[in-house]
């Protein structure tokens, strides 16, 4: 599996496992949402009796996307507040079964969709008196962007900024701006954008004063959810989304590659490896997604580079920042010492990274 996406992140064939890998998540997260259920200490006999009632009454596949989405699989999970994961649950069921004509009980005030890119208010009495409120721009047909979820804009597992709020007048102009990055994914590569499209399943905007420019985040407990903050930062320089969107989208594959095989082969380790691509010090589960990372970026960056009339000063960037840690030293010189704490494939995979051309 490893060594496949390793070969895909070279961008000449698409990842063979992404439909396989889909299914995986959708069953983990169904598995982590029923023991959530019969967790006692996180649900209420009174809560568990409202949750399987809601979630008894919609079609599989809607249940299946709340589940499975990344706030979905991160409520399920211990790191999630109680209150905050039986309101997604109590929200986002509601919202399904709007969505599919059913009666949705009412919660009070304000409800999202699994993804956050819609949210429904009731307006009098009775069980159809919903209305939808808000919905998210789609980026080509298939990548929500949220800027608006309570749930997105709070805490965020993994990632430390404060989040300030969005304002409405800038959300068109933040929207251009990502289809402009998503337009030199596709020219670039098309099978990059495809990548995108197997393994992203939101982009959630966020603005932060903590945070200087433009920063691209994720959390392997969100498989699928790519943060972009401050992308305003990036104005002029479409080429860092560009960059930070496939950059996230490599992380969401690694995500679901864990839930079927873990990178590390024991529970946790304090080895740290320093990035010879940023600098920082980075544990070595993270160092090992970040050699995937920058494998696929520079194969990204060759190929968008060679095409007639797509280079730009900021590609070029982009290519020389990938290219950097892999000319420095190769990453599977930095791992040698600690083999014995990876997953084989992923020793093997790292070890088979070569520069294009």
């Amino acid at each position: 599996m490893y060594c496949d996406l390793k070969e895909s992140l070279r961008w000449q064939t698409p990842m063979p496992e992404a439909k396989a890998l889909a299914r995986n998540l959708e069953s983990n997260a169904d598995r982590r949402y029923r023991r959530f259920l019969d967790d006692g200490d996180r649900v209420t006999p009174a809560e568990r009796a409202r949750l399987s009632r809601a979630a008894d009454a919609l079609p599989p596949a809607a249940l299946t996307q709340c589940q499975s989405s990344p706030q979905g699989i991160f409520a399920a999970s211990r790191m999630c507040e109680r209150e905050e994961a039986i309101a997604y649950f109590d929200g986002a069921f509601a919202a399904a079964a709007i969505e599919e004509g059913l009666e949705a009980e009412h919660m009070g005030g304000t409800i999202w969709s699994a993804k956050g890119d819609r949210s429904y208010r009731q307006h009098g009495l009775g069980s159809g008196n919903w209305r939808r409120e808000y919905s998210a721009p789609v980026l080509d047909g298939y990548l929500p962007v949220d800027t608006r979820c309570p749930a997105t804009q709070g805490t965020l597992p993994g990632i430390e900024s404060r989040t300030e709020a969005v304002e409405t007048e800038d959300e068109d102009r933040l929207f251009a701006l990502l289809t402009t990055a998503h337009s030199l994914i596709e020219r670039g590569s098309p099978l990059t954008r495809r990548f995108l499209e197997d393994f992203a399943r939101v982009i959630v905007v966020r603005n932060s004063a903590t945070d200087e420019g433009f920063q691209s985040a994720g959390a392997r407990v969100t498989a699928g959810r790519m943060v972009m903050i401050n992308p305003l930062g990036a104005d002029g320089k479409p080429e860092l989304i560009t960059d930070g969107l496939v950059h996230e989208s490599i992380h969401c594959a690694i995500d679901h590659c864990e839930f079927v095989e873990p990178i590390l082969t024991v529970i946790a380790t304090d080895v740290t490896i320093d990035s010879p691509w940023t600098g920082k010090r980075l544990d070595l589960n993270t160092f090992i997604h970040a050699s995937f990372v920058w494998y696929g970026l520079v194969h990204f960056w060759t190929i968008a580079n060679e095409k007639a009339g797509q280079t730009t000063a900021g590609a070029r960037e982009m290519l020389a920042t990938a290219r950097k840690g892999f000319l420095a030293v190769h990453p599977s010189v930095l791992i040698a010492p600690h083999v014995a704490l990876l997953n084989p494939e992923v020793v093997q995979a790292v070890g088979e990274m070569r520069l294009p051309g």
